[in-house]
């Protein structure tokens, strides 16, 4: 019983948490020239107050999403060139970046 009542405590806890955090919209672009290493570009993201309405913005992304000629694999010359683009809703205390260097 106490272990039950630890869980939940420790999730209305994180739910509240969540709750209270800014929500940051990231977009990443994975530009890749075979057979030239992957470039990732982070765009600056933009601060949402909660999950739910940075979670619209993307929704509002794929429902206006179309595809074209541009939105696949194309050669370049003799190689390959792919554009990636992802978005993402992250609390504001995670960077997708990873840690900075000093």
């Amino acid at each position: 019983m106490i272990r039950l009542l630890s869980a939940l405590l420790v999730l209305a806890f994180a739910a509240t948490a969540n709750a209270e955090c800014v929500w940051m919209f990231w977009e990443e672009q994975e530009q890749n020239s075979f057979p030239e290493p992957i470039h990732t570009i982070w765009r600056v993201p933009l601060a949402y107050p909660s999950r739910a309405a940075c979670v619209a913005v993307i929704e509002e992304y794929v429902k206006h999403w179309k595809p074209s000629p541009t939105q696949s694999v194309t050669r370049a010359g003799n190689s390959n060139f792919a554009l990636i683009v992802r978005r993402h809703c992250l609390p504001d205390t995670v960077d997708p970046r990873g840690p900075k260097e000093k």
